[in-house]
């Protein structure tokens, strides 16, 4: 692979991490996860999915 390949590659990698973390839903998410970290995932995905307006 040449250096342009390889760039492109670590270019993707990288927004897909930055997308990861920093998106509204995925931060939603883990603050919910913090707040209640005794709920089931079945029960937090509701919450989740009411709260944070992903529907």
């Amino acid at each position: 692979m040449d250096k342009k390949t390889l760039f492109i590659i670590a270019a993707i990698i990288v927004a897909g991490i930055m997308y990861s973390n920093f998106n509204p839903y995925a931060s939603c998410k883990r603050d919910l996860k913090r707040a209640y970290p005794d709920l089931d995932n079945q029960v937090l995905a509701l919450l989740a999915a009411d709260q944070c307006g992903k529907k």
